[in-house]
């Protein structure tokens, strides 16, 4: 599931393209593990393309579908955020079950109720959650940034509960997406990271939002979790992209999260 994830952390560098599309390298680096991660997107209209090792990410931000398709075993999955939703409710089902399979009758009803709990927790809104945990969400200007791939930028700190999780490199100059698309996206965003990492949900609060429209994240640097996430984007460029970037290669066979998911 981790592919998953990071497909879905990176699109949070995804501009808005009004003449023409963009092409974006980025790298992301775990200062716990050391490791490296680079990926490649490609980005028109409400068309969101990004390729990683293992996996290709689709999203229409127009019609809200989804797709992660795995190049190696030429497979996908498509849905809305609801189905995705769905689907994960059965994957984590079928993966709790195998583990308390050698529980007592009674000792896996007990376990279940509070799968159940933990499910409905994790699907509530963002915005409910946020209320829930008296999550009180600050975005400052602190500084002026250093140039990153031939932009100006502006650094933004992003504080919950008055501690520091997220620093971001914005660029003036690039456009981010319009604000209700910015607010679909982000929607999907929250919606996928929540099964993985907790904490993001202050990533759907206004602040933040309002941060995004500021200009184009050249560079986040997230703290949060006793070591660093750091993604910078290496290289820029607009150009008019064919329709067929954002379409599935060949004809991949269609399957469910769960066998997407298997190794």
């Amino acid at each position: 599931m981790r592919k998953i994830v990071l497909a879905a952390i990176t699109l949070l560098l995804v501009p808005n393209l009004v003449m023409g599309g963009w092409v974006i390298k980025e790298e992301s680096r775990f200062t716990d593990t050391k490791t490296r991660q680079k990926r490649k997107v490609f980005a028109q209209d409400y068309n969101i393309r990004l390729d990683e090792e293992g996996l290709t990410t689709f999203i229409n931000l127009n019609t809200g579908i989804i797709r992660f398709y795995d190049p190696d075993k030429k497979i996908y999955w498509e849905g809305t955020i609801d189905d995705y939703d769905k689907d994960m409710a059965v994957l984590l089902r079928d993966q709790f079950m195998k583990k308390i399979s050698d529980y007592s009758p009674s000792e896996k009803a007990d376990a279940m109720k509070s799968f159940d709990r933990m499910l409905k927790q994790l699907q509530l809104p963002d915005s409910t959650v946020i209320l829930h945990d008296r999550l009180w969400i600050q975005v400052t200007q602190t500084r002026e940034g250093k140039e990153i791939a031939g932009y100006k930028t502006r650094v933004y700190t992003v504080y919950v509960n008055q501690v520091p999780v997220e620093d971001d490199w914005i660029a003036p100059k690039l456009e981010l997406l319009r604000l209700p698309l910015l607010e679909r996206y982000y929607d999907i965003f929250n919606r996928i990271t929540k099964y993985y990492e907790q904490g993001f949900h202050y990533r759907s609060h206004p602040r933040y939002i309002y941060m995004q429209t500021r200009g184009y994240p050249m560079k986040v640097k997230e703290y949060g979790y006793g070591y660093e996430v750091i993604t910078e984007v290496r290289k820029a460029k607009q150009r008019n992209l064919s329709a067929s970037v954002f379409r599935l290669p060949g004809h991949p066979r269609k399957v469910t999260l769960k066998e997407l998911n298997r190794q």
